[in-house]
């Protein structure tokens, strides 16, 4: 086994420090005249000052080896793009959530209307008759309406993601112009 060429660490300690200030320009010249004649009298702490020039050489003159220029931004515009994404799929939830509430609420609100008129008056039975028969053909218009538009936008998409907004949208205008023909309806009803 072939014995260690550097001294033990506690006899050399305030030799490291004052290779480490050396490098760092930080030595007074006394100190820098007594680190230098002890580098030419110890090899060991000679060989180890050639080996700390190298690296401070390396660390001051080579190029930073880092991430690219433009990576922190990149990364920065995908955050901010997902968090816009998150923030209209919530937004297209509660619009869709909304409709449908809205839309429940008016079917509901016919349903007893039509059911508190049926109760009242005898002659409404009819009217609830056409009525039902006037919904069915309504529902059936829209739902083959809203077929013919799904498919006319599924082949116009340029991207998939799309597809959410634009259901939304349909509903929105679904629902005004559901509301458009049931008023329309009621105003005639009334005139009659």
């Amino acid at each position: 086994m072939q014995p260690s060429t550097l001294p033990p660490p506690a006899l050399h300690e305030d030799y490291s420090l004052r290779m480490s200030l050396a490098l760092d320009g930080l030595l007074a010249d006394d100190e820098q005249a007594e680190l230098n004649a002890h580098l030419a009298a110890c090899p060991a702490c000679h060989t180890a000052w050639l080996k700390w020039q190298h690296i401070g050489h390396i660390m001051t003159v080579e190029p930073f080896a880092g991430p690219r220029q433009n990576l922190v931004l990149g990364v920065d515009r995908a955050l901010r793009r997902a968090e816009l994404l998150k923030e209209r799929l919530l937004a297209a939830l509660l619009v869709s959530g909304g409709t449908v509430a809205i839309l429940v609420t008016v079917l509901f609100s016919a349903a007893l209307f039509t059911g508190g008129r049926l109760l009242l008056s005898p002659t409404a039975r009819v009217e609830v008759g056409e009525t039902v028969n006037f919904v069915r053909q309504f529902i059936a218009l829209l739902a083959g309406n809203l077929a013919t538009v799904r498919d006319a936008v599924l082949v116009t998409l340029p991207s998939p993601a799309l597809l959410l907004p634009v259901a939304v949208l349909l509903m929105l205008a679904a629902a005004a112009w559901a509301q458009l023909v049931f008023r329309s309806a009621l105003l005639h009803s009334n005139q009659s």
